[in-house]
């Protein structure tokens, strides 16, 4: 009875790591498949599944699991009890008998000295089945071998490693570590893409900076081309508005006050403001635009208007750099 008492907790204790080690994954492919906003397949589908089963069938499915786990429990407890209550009854008889009775380390005791040391409690047992055959001038050798729980380690290990075959080679219950590599790549793309684009609708005339990126100079060319070239050219050689490719500015030339000016307008000379229109990182889009126009030789430009623009140092090795 011992022996299946022990074989029970065994076996609790590694379906128990065996949950903490499939739940994890599981719940990570689940939420690789949310993130990437692909269609649920495998066991991201099978999970799927479950969530859309009626909650109240899913509570009765739980208390069902549980009763049965409780159930277990009590049976170990109840085998172990009757095993503990037989030998008190064999001791008390021996006892009783006259039989020098020997005494019995506790479940725990007799785990550790089974599963830790390799001992066992019964010295005839030891005796018979771990004294080596030979001695040496009359001293015989106790042949302990692996600690038990070192060998069941390495047994474990050793089924790891098949099942880790069969599934990365054949079923494929777990996601392979390459394909689980490129979905992670996909994931940290996507949150990527967020990232910039959150930073760039966080930008103000303060904070924006000139940028030479060529997707983002595109997309402020398609901006100026819509919504711009009316007034400024279609090159930048100005119209009703001002030149924009001389070095000659009415509200200052870097890259702040051009952003500024887009933003806000100047409603006095014609100018509206954009910001209801176009978000900040539009505008800084278009700006960056506007200031590659610095240099360029449109037809027909219009006569310098404002006042000439020196860039600062630090404001000229930016630009460069970018």
């Amino acid at each position: 009875m011992r022996t299946l008492v022990n074989n029970f907790f065994k076996g609790a204790f590694a379906l128990t790591l065996w949950l903490a080690s499939v739940f994890p994954v599981m719940a990570q492919e689940v939420a690789a498949e949310t993130e990437t906003k692909a269609e649920p397949t495998g066991l991201a589908a099978f999970l799927n599944d479950i969530a859309s089963v009626d909650m109240r069938i899913l509570i009765l499915l739980g208390i069902v699991l549980v009763l049965v786990l409780v159930i277990l429990v009590m049976m170990g407890y109840l085998v172990y009890m009757l095993n503990y209550i037989v030998n008190a009854d064999v001791a008390k008889g021996d006892k009783a008998a006259g039989i020098e009775v020997e005494a019995k380390p506790g479940f725990f005791a007799s785990l550790y000295e089974k599963m830790v040391t390799g001992k066992l409690h019964h010295p005839e047992y030891e005796k018979r089945e771990m004294l080596l055959d030979h001695n040496y001038d009359g001293i015989q050798e106790m042949n302990y071998g692996m600690p038990p729980w070192l060998t069941t380690f390495f047994l474990v290990t050793m089924g790891f490693g098949v099942i880790y075959l069969i599934n990365m080679y054949g079923i494929g219950f777990v996601q392979h570590q390459d394909d689980e590599y490129q979905q992670e790549i996909a994931i940290a793309a996507v949150q990527a893409e967020k990232r910039n684009k959150k930073m760039a609708n966080s930008v103000d005339e303060n904070s924006v900076k000139f940028t030479s990126n060529a997707s983002v100079l595109k997309e402020g060319e398609e901006i100026y081309i819509a919504n711009c070239r009316a007034c400024h050219g279609g090159t930048g050689g100005g119209g009703v508005g001002p030149n924009l490719t001389d070095k000659y500015w009415l509200h200052g030339g870097s890259i702040n006050d051009v952003f500024k000016v887009v933003k806000y307008g100047v409603p006095d000379k014609g100018m509206i403001s954009w910001q209801t229109k176009l978000n900040p990182a539009k505008i800084s889009a278009v700006s960056s635009f506007i200031m590659t126009m610095q240099g360029t030789t449109p037809e027909n430009p219009k006569e310098p208007q404002g006042v000439e623009y020196v860039a600062a140092s630090a404001e000229k090795t930016e630009t460069a750099s970018n």
